[in-house]
């Protein structure tokens, strides 16, 4: 049976349960758990007993983003009484805009049968490809060739990337007068590649 609080603590079976500060002028319900020698507040509150996982996750700019959906992993459990939660997860909050690179938040919620719930709010970042920048160039036969020189790479979160920059392959010979192709690739920090091939000519 439900019983009406009006004060700030209750007395059952010899265990008290005194109510958070923000409760004490306010009525809850309150009920004794099957098998449990304690009370449980149904409400804002949040009871242990319940946990939600769900960890930090990137998108890639401009794609559809479901926050029910994977990459995110989603699980709920009520740890007391041994249920699986995952199918009551809901979103509360989600701010994310996939048109701008940045950090973002969605918060789940989590509610077990008897009112208990917990909450957890997860950082999504969402990033873009890296950015090369490179130009072809003019060079003098029989002279050395700097792959590397004014050749940069950018991210778009993380800002200078170019420990991250590399020669993926190049036919230049230097030697020889002719048209030659270098091919440059950088990674970012989310797994995310971009290629830049420019066109070297020797004379």
């Amino acid at each position: 049976m439900y019983k009406k609080l009006t004060t700030t603590a209750l007395v059952t079976s010899a265990i008290m349960l005194v109510l958070p500060a923000s409760l004490a002028h306010h009525t809850a319900k309150a009920k004794t758990l099957p098998l449990k020698n304690k009370l449980a507040i149904s409400g804002s509150d949040r009871i242990k007993g319940v946990s939600l996982h769900a960890h930090r996750y990137f998108i890639k700019k401009n794609t559809i983003f479901d926050p029910m959906m994977p990459p995110i992993s989603l699980t709920a459990y009520d740890d007391d009484n041994h249920v699986d939660l995952t199918n009551s997860i809901f979103v509360t909050e989600n701010d994310v805009d996939t048109s701008k690179v940045g950090s973002y938040h969605v918060t789940y919620r989590a509610i077990a049968a008897d009112g208990r719930w917990k909450e957890r709010r997860v950082e999504v970042n969402v990033v873009s490809s890296p950015i090369i920048e490179a130009q072809n160039a003019t060079v003098p036969r029989g002279t050395y060739f700097d792959y590397l020189k004014d050749v940069s790479a950018f991210d778009e979160l993380a800002g200078d990337i170019r420990i991250f920059l590399h020669v993926k392959a190049s036919d230049l010979n230097t030697d020889v007068a002719g048209k030659y192709f270098v091919t440059y690739v950088a990674s970012n920090f989310y797994g995310l590649t971009t290629e830049k091939t420019i066109t070297v000519t020797v004379k």
